[in-house]
């Protein structure tokens, strides 16, 4: 296990590479391939959200992202750059998605994420989501 030290900004290029390259799995109609993912995640990744595992390599993971292109047309997300932290080999950061249904229902996702780094590449992907709602969580 070779672990690598990248800096704020290579984080930064590798975060917004995946997500980018999720978000457009997710707003194109033609069936992605795992290959656009091996540049940003490992072999092994594991990815939970809300303590429930949904994948332990890539290739698990590229079945949920064609789950999740059957029950969404679109998807927009916004990575709060000002809020990357940045350890020794992860990071944490926030961000949102817009989801749009295949029947055209509106769905905003707050995500908070804790990552780890190996080889330059995203080892897990550990999230705690919410969603948008008109409940007062305010004390």
């Amino acid at each position: 296990m070779v672990k690598t030290l990248l800096d704020k900004n290579e984080i930064k290029i590798l975060l917004n590479g995946f997500l980018q390259e999720f978000q457009n799995c997710i707003n194109q109609s033609s069936e992605p391939t795992v290959s656009v993912f091996e540049k940003y995640l490992d072999k092994h990744f594991l990815i939970a959200s809300n303590g429930k595992t949904l994948a332990n390599s890539l290739v698990s993971y590229f079945k949920e992202i064609k789950d999740f292109q059957k029950r969404y047309s679109h998807c927009e997300i916004q990575l709060n750059k000002e809020e990357i932290v940045c350890g020794d080999h992860a990071f944490a950061c926030y961000y949102q998605a817009d989801l749009t249904t295949q029947n055209d229902q509106q769905h905003k996702i707050y995500m908070m994420v804790i990552a780890t780094l190996e080889n330059d590449k995203i080892k897990t992907w550990k999230q705690v989501t919410h969603e948008n709602s008109d409940d007062d969580w305010s004390l």
